[in-house]
């Protein structure tokens, strides 16, 4: 079970898990479903924000199978999985949890394509390394743009990943 977290909380514990670590993070989402998109409307404006040697960010959008090469050269300490989750919460609430911790309909909400087991073990990073920050969407409807509620919290989520990164290099 996870639990819904403030800003606050969550950068406290992104802090904890990325400072002095060498982190991939892989935005998830379709550019087309609403907000299905906020994993890779995130990871894009990080790549324009975040220079450092230790961190590599990849915009997976509904693929991530298609990067296992990247991440497995990359050889990250710890693999950051930032994705829409309906876990039922409110428009635009956040959790954050390791992969291992979550439940299996929680885990299932994740696949885009192949099975996340699947890919990471293509990737061979360890399921107690990977970490799934997940917003809730407010709707994943074709053809529709982000809802602003979740827009507004993917853009707090970009500065609170900019600022703890910014010294990680």
């Amino acid at each position: 079970m996870v639990r819904v977290l403030n800003f606050k909380e969550l950068k406290e514990i992104m802090n904890r898990i990325i400072d002095n670590k060498k982190v991939a993070i892989i935005g998830l989402g379709h550019p087309l479903r609403g907000d299905d998109y906020v994993g890779s409307y995130i990871a894009e404006k990080l790549k324009q924000l975040v220079r450092s040697s230790n961190i590599l960010i990849v915009n997976a959008e509904t693929v991530p199978e298609l990067y296992t090469d990247v991440i497995r050269e990359f050889k990250p300490d710890v693999l950051l999985i930032i994705d829409a989750v309906d876990f039922g919460g409110e428009p635009g609430e956040i959790i954050f949890s390791k992969l291992c911790d979550l439940e299996i309909v929680e885990r299932d909400s994740l696949s885009h394509a192949l099975p996340l087991y699947l890919v990471l073990k293509l990737m061979n990073v360890e399921e107690r390394n990977v970490y799934i920050l997940g917003i809730q969407p407010k709707n994943m409807n074709i053809r529709n743009s982000m809802s602003q509620k979740v827009l507004e919290h993917a853009e707090i989520i970009v500065k609170i990943i900019k600022d703890i990164t910014q010294n990680n290099f």
